[in-house]
């Protein structure tokens, strides 16, 4: 099974990191369903078929959801479900990482990196002048590398890009992240601290 997993340019640009394909990752993962992402690119939506299995209530739970951890091949998925949830189940929705938190001895799924891709999404300007992202009906673009890179806030696409420069400059291309196709291994046990 190979796992598409977003990763928030933040959270790349915060800790200065790189991923490359070929090395291993290990993280917390989470998975939120596609209902909830209303602007949510579709390269980034996949179905999941896993176990759930309910978790205790825990301070990261989020107001009026579930905490459920949903075991799918070779990971282990956190997900604040809607309703309270136990058992096998698919579900449709994005995968991310997560380096923040997660419940005390929540394990951090290992595997290998198989694909990386730079997300590119539209920007568009508000009525105050400003940058938003994304404007209605934009689209993504995504950039095929063996290693990742961290662009300046204003820089576009590197040099491989699929898309003209005219066109990148006209639809105000901003990385947003990247798609990692993950392979994984098996959950690792939490030490109970960040990844």
């Amino acid at each position: 099974m190979v796992l598409t997993v977003w990763v928030a340019e933040w959270i790349l640009d915060e800790d200065r990191r790189i991923l490359r394909v070929g090395e291993t990752l290990a993280e917390w993962l989470t998975l939120e369903e596609v209902e909830r992402l209303p602007h949510v690119p579709p390269e980034r939506v996949q179905s999941i078929r896993g176990v759930a299995r309910a978790l205790p209530p825990w301070p990261g739970t989020e107001d009026g959801r579930h905490p459920v951890s949903l075991s799918v091949a070779g990971a282990t998925l956190y997900w604040d479900a809607p309703r309270p949830v136990d058992g096998p189940m698919e579900i449709t929705g994005v995968v991310s990482l997560n380096n923040i938190d997660a419940p005390d001895g929540f394990p951090v799924t290992r595997g290998a990196i198989r694909r990386v891709r730079m997300e590119w999404r539209a920007t568009g300007t508000g009525t105050d002048g400003q940058r938003v992202s994304p404007p209605p009906g934009a689209s993504s673009h995504y950039e095929d590398v063996p290693v990742s890179y961290l662009p300046g806030y204003d820089d576009g696409p590197g040099p491989g890009f699929p898309l003209a420069p005219a066109a990148i400059s006209a639809q105000a291309l901003r990385w947003s992240g990247c798609l990692v196709d993950l392979g994984p291994d098996a959950p690792v046990a939490s030490t109970g601290e960040t990844p």
